[in-house]
């Protein structure tokens, strides 16, 4: 896994080149059905190193999906006054497809073996890429013209650097505090609070599922609050919920805790990455996001050793607040990077 999330992490810096070399569409494509050939040749192999090697192979052919495929639903739908709520529902269907596939996945291992499992995964994915290939748009405005030009934001160079960092930054933190946390959640359950570790998963499948409801309502937010002032406020909530787990008031207060936990933690990331789209030029959409969401991977490589470290160190409350502590401070750094796009908004709007 640390192999195929340090492969997928580099892929995802490269992928706007990748994007303006051989198109967003021909990516997607060729990344579902590659994808699925490595899938099913995972199923036959009967060898550690090999499987190395097939993990290289797959974070190679899977890491330009979800930028790419962000890219073409924010372009799509760059005229439409829903753009917030149609980014919210494709981040809700990848997450839904996660858990989806993981319940899926414990269905088939119960029943057949993980060859069985990822033979069928790859399956799926054939007639996938080939609805794609006949469905999906043809690539447009990849390069700067008159309309992408029209569509720039109101920012400076130098105001979309500053906003841009500052939005990197809150990501990673906010990476850091999910991955962290969600590593050791089915440990802190059955270690601290007493539920057995098959009651630990099951409950944490739950919490994941939540989070599917919490980007949909992301969306919404986007729309009629605004992505800066979103951003600002689920990063804000999160540091809030991560606490609540701590408190002890019996179970059913710690499932309401969890679900709550579970419904605002993926929002932040959602909330981010569209103040990204709203801050950059449409034609850096696939390089800003695809080198966001790479450094983002580098909070989820930190957080589980960070978190895990604590929990040894100095117990689970101590984890706990410390993350709080990183969730609070990138909301304020969300709040920096909004206060610098405004300011310069204003500034280029009063002097037109």
């Amino acid at each position: 896994m640390t192999i195929f999330s340090m492969v997928y992490a580099v892929v995802q810096a490269l992928v706007g080149m990748l994007s303006r070399l051989v198109g967003r569409r021909r990516i997607l494509v060729f990344s579902t059905i590659a994808y699925a050939v490595v899938l099913m040749s995972t199923s036959l192999i009967y060898s550690y190193e090999t499987l190395l090697i097939l993990q290289v192979a797959g974070a190679l052919t899977a890491g330009v999906y979800f930028i790419t495929g962000l890219s073409i639903i924010a372009d799509i739908s760059s005229s439409s006054k829903h753009k917030g709520l149609i980014m919210g529902f494709y981040l809700s269907a990848t997450s839904l497809g996660a858990v989806l596939s993981s319940s899926m996945s414990g269905v088939a291992l119960k029943y057949w073996n993980w060859r069985i499992a990822y033979l069928v995964w790859g399956l799926v994915g054939i007639p996938i890429g080939l609805l794609m290939l006949r469905y999906l748009p043809r690539d447009n405005r990849l390069g700067e013209d008159t309309d992408s030009r029209a569509r720039r934001p109101m920012l400076s160079e130098r105001a979309i650097s500053a906003t841009y960092a500052l939005l990197v930054i809150s990501l990673m933190l906010n990476s850091i505090k999910v991955w962290g946390l969600s590593t050791f959640l089915c440990s802190f359950l059955s270690e601290a609070k007493g539920f057995t570790q098959a009651s630990a998963a099951a409950l944490y499948g739950g919490i994941r599922g939540i989070g599917v409801l919490g980007q949909t309502t992301m969306g919404i937010m986007l729309d009629s609050m605004g992505k800066f002032e979103t951003a600002i406020l689920t990063t804000g909530l999160g540091a809030f919920a991560v606490c609540l787990p701590l408190v002890n008031c019996g179970r059913p207060f710690l499932v309401v805790t969890l679900a709550i936990y579970g419904f605002v933690s993926p929002m932040a990331f959602g909330s981010v990455m569209a103040s990204i789209h709203d801050s950059t030029p449409p034609e850096s959409w696939d390089a800003a996001t695809g080198f966001a969401n790479a450094l983002s991977f580098v909070g989820a490589s930190v957080g589980p050793a960070m978190v895990g470290r604590l929990i040894d160190a100095s117990g689970f409350n101590v984890a706990f607040l410390t993350t709080a502590a990183l969730s609070a401070l990138g909301c304020l750094i969300s709040y920096f990077a909004w206060m610098t796009s405004k300011t310069c908004q204003r500034k280029k709007a009063g002097s037109q």
